[in-house]
């Protein structure tokens, strides 16, 4: 064939309907999405298919350009026939498409990173399947955006090699002066990386492509252990302060440093809470930690280095995470978690939320008197205490 009547093909083939193989093991799933497919003025069914194995078996002869392939099946399932597929049509979009991607973020992770184009998790029974427009609707976007790009990349023209008696000679490969044989408006100016920010950044964005979800997946892996040395900088400052000198640090009782870390490691993996640091030379210097519920946020602990209190990094740290609450849209309200008339975060939150405590007595009035005068006495020695602390120097 020659180069022009390939070209023509390509073109003739780009305005083809998408065609689309459904790979299914349930005989009512399989003839929905056909269905499905068949109903769209610019898809058509190519194949509708079993299994796995069948699949790989034609998927040359089907001429598909998106495959629907379900994960869990008989003979061949999804996850083993997605790199077959592949391996005879490299340039194929394949959709898992199976109610187990909902459950397992693992097995999606899988089969992007064996060369899956999409992934969309079915309902989880029949007759969802069947009344889901969502469904419908998501499933038949992502066919119709994956076959688009696909006839766009037959678009591109193929490579043309010349004969043998046209080719140009072998180009030479000469070396290059050396860099100090060059003149000086030749060099290339120094590269300067942009310093780090000392504040701990709210978020990281990741991109991932095709095969890149095998590191995301080992740097997820990774997340707790960095969620732990946030931790254990902020119980290590806050032992080294006035908590510390005062046996009340969270690092002087065991069952409650217990408490707080498993709190915090659950409360984290629904991203609920962020511990923020304030680094120099990667030694954090202050940390809070910051808790988050439906609307609302709580500015629950905060530890500086006394070392460089004069240099307020507690104040400095509250300010950014401040900002942080500010610019969240899903923030409706955040509490100081702090006494009244405080030192620090009243003059950086002015609005007042009045809070009261309230007794209620289960065992007569005579327990609850005693309870009463019991609490009226422990907040009076609370509050006593945090001011002779406040007259302390150092």
């Amino acid at each position: 064939m020659s180069i022009a009547f390939a070209a023509a093909d390509r073109a003739v083939a780009a305005d083809k309907p998408i065609r689309v193989m459904v790979v299914d093991d349930s005989v009512v799933a399989r003839s929905l999405v056909a269905r499905w497919v068949d109903g769209e003025p610019d898809m058509t069914v190519a194949a509708s298919l079993r299994t796995g194995r069948e699949a790989v078996d034609r998927i040359e002869g089907s001429d598909a350009d998106v495959v629907v392939l379900d994960i869990e099946m008989p003979e061949l399932d999804g996850i083993s026939a997605l790199p077959l597929l592949l391996k005879k049509k490299r340039d194929l979009m394949v959709i898992m498409a199976s109610a187990i991607t909902r459950r397992g973020a693992e097995v999606s992770l899988r089969a992007l990173s064996l060369g899956a184009a999409d992934y969309i998790p079915k309902p989880a029974t029949t007759r969802e399947a069947t009344t889901s427009t969502d469904f419908r609707r998501e499933l038949i976007e992502k066919i119709r955006n994956l076959g688009r790009r696909r006839r766009l990349l037959l678009r591109q023209p193929m490579p043309v090699t010349a004969p043998a008696e046209a080719r140009l000679p072998r180009p030479l490969l000469v070396p290059l002066p050396s860099r100090d044989s060059l003149p000086s408006k030749h060099e290339a100016p120094p590269l300067t990386l942009r310093p780090f920010s000392p504040i701990t950044p709210r978020a990281l964005l990741i991109g991932s492509s095709t095969g890149g979800p095998q590191a995301l997946t080992a740097l997820i892996e990774k997340l707790p252990a960095a969620i732990d040395r946030a931790l254990e900088d902020f119980f290590s400052l806050e032992a080294q302060g006035w908590k510390g000198r005062a046996g009340s640090a969270a690092a002087a009782d065991e069952k409650l440093q217990r408490f707080v870390r498993t709190a915090l490691f659950k409360l984290a993996a629904e991203q609920k809470v962020s511990i923020n640091r304030l680094l120099i030379d990667g030694h954090a210097i202050a940390a809070t930690i910051a808790l988050r519920s439906g609307r609302g946020a709580w500015f629950w602990k905060i530890a500086y280095d006394e070392a460089y209190a004069r240099f307020s990094p507690g104040v400095m740290l509250s300010v950014e995470l401040t900002a942080d609450l500010l610019d969240d849209a899903n923030v409706l309200r955040a509490d100081s978690c702090a006494t009244a008339n405080h030192p620090m975060i009243d003059h950086l939150w002015r609005e007042r939320l009045l809070l009261t405590d309230r007794l209620i007595g289960v065992r007569g009035p005579t327990a609850f008197a005693v309870a009463r005068r019991l609490e009226g006495f422990r907040t009076a020695v609370i509050a006593g205490a945090k001011r002779l602390r406040g007259l302390l120097p150092g």
